[in-house]
């Protein structure tokens, strides 16, 4: 069951702001934590982390890093916490799946410079606000699928956006082409 309000067949095509790609990261190190005693050691050396197995939440302070993966029912902790100040993260890609998450400890902007990717009941961001987070793009596709969630306010102005089956984006969208397939769920919240 669908219902759409209003339709536009023709418009007058609008300016999109461009978003650069963010500075490639300065860390040499790929570390891959799966138990929770482990530590992703001196932040200004990390490059790539994936999280898996029994990690856990694990705390990444705010900076610039390479591609972050995480599976498992992990979540990757972004944040300073008790700041209104966002906390600026710049990735090369960002992958969840198997009910992994990225959870909030202040307002966070997110720039990556490639693809994310959302599967599997993972989740980004917070139902109860999604104006905590902002996803930026320069890459090319944001994939979100498999009963996922994102809340956010996501500037994607190069960037295909697909959500399918079951999976949901609430927020504000800005992108370049929208695909939505199975019971996929758009939700713009009207003050963002």
């Amino acid at each position: 069951h669908a219902s759409l309000r209003y339709i536009m067949t023709r418009t007058d095509p609008v300016d999109l702001p461009v978003v650069e790609p963010p500075a490639a990261p300065a860390g040499t190190r790929d570390v891959s934590i799966k138990k929770p005693t482990e530590t992703i050691g001196d932040s200004a050396t990390l490059r790539n982390l994936r999280l898996s197995g029994n990690a856990g939440m694990v705390e990444v302070p705010p900076g610039t890093y390479g591609d972050f993966v995480a599976s498992s029912q992990t979540a990757f902790v972004l944040g300073t916490a008790g700041s209104s100040v966002p906390a600026i993260y710049n990735l090369q890609s960002l992958a969840l799946s198997g009910g992994a998450q990225v959870q909030l400890l202040s307002p966070v902007v997110i720039h990556v410079a490639g693809s994310v990717t959302v599967s599997g009941n993972a989740q980004i961001g917070e139902e109860a606000d999604s104006n905590r987070l902002i996803l930026m793009m320069a890459g090319s596709e944001l994939d979100v699928s498999g009963s996922s969630r994102v809340y956010a306010i996501v500037r994607v102005p190069q960037t295909d956006v697909t959500i399918s089956g079951d999976s949901q984006l609430s927020g504000a969208l800005v992108c370049d082409s929208l695909r939505l397939s199975g019971n996929a769920l758009l939700r713009i919240a009207m003050d963002n």
